[in-house]
């Protein structure tokens, strides 16, 4: 007859699981506390800024975090930099991200009702220069879905997983600012260039600007894709006020689509 001591093991089988679950609560006690994936709004030292990394998974994850909004911003890299805190008589977020296309657009706005309800207005940029072509939308479509972002920033499951991860800290370590040379972001969604003074900036934009004017030919360049994403957007936000924005220098590209 083999007799169990049922304390003893209940002691053993405690003890072990302490010893595995007071690294996991550390873990989630740093992510929280670096959060970042922008799941939560603290802002600290550690956290304040950070590099423009994941644009899409972040800014995603914060909407689905916070019901405060009530306009939408939405565009390429350029748009980034407007501060969503300018816009007057509205509560707007900046849903910008790194190469965004037109034909992407929809499905974002589409979040942003989902979690902030309606919106009261949304801003379209409209650079000629980045109109994708049929093709471009649809590799995009399989390349980087919107659905896949959407999807991490409504899972609980990707949640926890992050929050109970050594590659979350890995992350914070590889996008801290002074890493990093390129944009970074506040936690109130505003972000800003990485010179020092405004001398910098004004270099900067000079060389973006030489590399992008006159990088692409703008003759058809509103593919049907794109046509039909503009009009999607309309149709199904008939009662939001709508503008198109495009940065100053832009008007070099419309100015030249219009000669054709």
């Amino acid at each position: 007859m083999v007799i169990v001591n049922f304390s003893t093991s209940i002691s053993k089988l405690l003890f072990f699981a302490s010893g595995s679950l007071i690294p996991l609560l550390g873990i989630l006690s740093i992510n929280i506390y670096l959060d970042p994936l922008f799941f939560f709004t603290h802002s600290n030292d550690e956290n304040s800024h950070i590099y423009a990394f994941n644009e899409r998974q972040f800014k995603s994850n914060h909407l689905g975090n916070n019901k405060q909004y009530d306009a939408v911003m939405i565009g390429s890299s350029r748009m980034t930099y407007f501060n969503q805190h300018e816009i007057e008589g509205v509560n707007a977020f900046n849903y910008a991200s790194s190469a965004l296309k037109v034909c992407e657009y929809l499905a974002y706005i589409d979040y942003f009702a989902k979690t902030q309800g309606t919106p009261k207005l949304i801003i379209l940029e409209l650079n000629p220069m980045d109109f994708p072509t049929d093709r471009e939308c649809e590799r995009l479509a399989k390349i980087r879905p919107p659905q896949k972002f959407i999807n991490n920033a409504e899972s609980l499951q990707y949640k926890m997983k992050s929050l109970l991860s050594l590659s979350t800290i890995d992350l914070w370590k590889k996008n801290r600012p002074s890493d990093r040379a390129n944009r970074t972001y506040s936690r109130d969604n505003v972000a800003t260039f990485p010179e020092w003074n405004n001398e910098q900036k004004k270099e900067r934009i000079i060389f973006q600007l030489r590399r992008q004017i006159g990088k692409r030919n703008f003759r058809n360049q509103c593919s049907p894709l794109t046509t039909k994403a503009l009009r999607e957007i309309r149709e199904k936000y008939k009662k939001t006020t709508i503008v198109g924005y495009a940065s100053p220098y832009l008007w070099h590209g419309y100015n030249q689509m219009m000669t054709y």
